[in-house]
């Protein structure tokens, strides 16, 4: 049986994973940060019919994360499949963001991913096989005026992904990242109740004043990416005889990148500038192919 840790999962992504894969015959070790706050996934695990096992792991902390490892090893004898999902956003200006939160998005979405990784490695390297799939962003590679510090986590495990696909690819060791868009998940609700509403009186309230309207229009609930849809994105970047480094999830996610290739960065810059809300909406629509804040 392939044995696979996952990160995050007491919602969204990692749930939507971990039951996916533990029905293709994984044995799941579901790492959460908080047991008492994953009554999802505990309520999977009570009904017996999957196997997984709740791992108890803070992906700010590197000794619990080496401790996390030590306890699946004890256990099973090794570790095949790697997902590291865990991850937080933000969305203020860099101006506005204190350290302390750049500091805990990074420790999160980054080091915390960086330490897992440095502990799982030298077992898949002895036996020359493992999966490492690394949950990204397509802020990873699409940035917002007001998403400074998670896009730059992102870019940075996107770095990792690449260098880390190059280093273990002697190995036989699969690197994939995967690069959702905005996914139906509570992590942009949790977001925005740490954030608070936003301050109208910033002098950067026209970027956050745009966010909102991309969000709360075109990307209602409808249009949002199922978590399922990125786990089954997951689990074929897992079994594909034709693997990628890049899985690219969700329209919204395609539209972006599409966009993002298409245009300079001078001219993705430069609509940065307008300040007429209808002049950037239309230079936007003109650059992804869909207007994404209007009826």
């Amino acid at each position: 049986m392939t044995v696979t840790v996952i990160t995050g999962t007491s919602s969204g992504i990692g749930l939507a994973t971990a039951i996916r894969l533990a029905k293709a015959g994984h044995k799941v070790y579901a790492g959460v940060r908080n047991p008492d706050g994953a009554d999802n996934l505990r309520e999977v695990i009570d009904a017996g019919e999957l196997p997984i096992s709740m791992l108890e792991i803070d992906m700010m902390d590197e000794s619990l994360i080496i401790d996390a490892v030590d306890r699946v090893l004890a256990a099973e004898g090794q570790i095949d499949v790697l997902v590291n999902n865990a991850g937080i956003t933000q969305g203020t200006s860099v101006e506005e963001t204190q350290m302390s939160v750049v500091r805990r998005v990074f420790e999160t979405n980054y080091f915390g991913v960086f330490a897992l990784t440095h502990a799982v490695i030298p077992g898949m390297r002895e036996r020359k096989n493992g999966t490492i799939v690394n949950v990204s962003s397509i802020a990873g590679r699409f940035v917002f005026p007001t998403n400074a510090a998670y896009a730059s986590s992102k870019y940075a495990l996107e770095a990792l992904s690449e260098s880390l696909a190059l280093q273990l690819k002697p190995f036989n060791i699969r690197v994939a990242i995967i690069e959702p868009g905005v996914t139906a998940t509570s992590v942009f609700e949790n977001a925005a109740k740490a954030m608070g509403p936003p301050d109208t009186a910033s002098p950067y309230f026209v970027h956050t004043r745009r966010m909102i309207k991309l969000f709360t229009k075109q990307l209602g609930i409808s249009a949002l990416t199922p978590p399922d849809t990125v786990a089954q994105a997951i689990e074929t970047a897992i079994t594909t005889d034709t693997p990628k480094l890049r899985y690219v999830v969700g329209a919204d996610a395609e539209m972006f990148w599409a966009a993002r290739q298409r245009v300079s960065d001078e001219e993705y810059m430069e609509a940065a500038s307008i300040e007429d809300d209808e002049d950037y909406y239309d230079a936007m629509t003109e650059m992804i192919g869909v207007d994404l804040w209007r009826p």
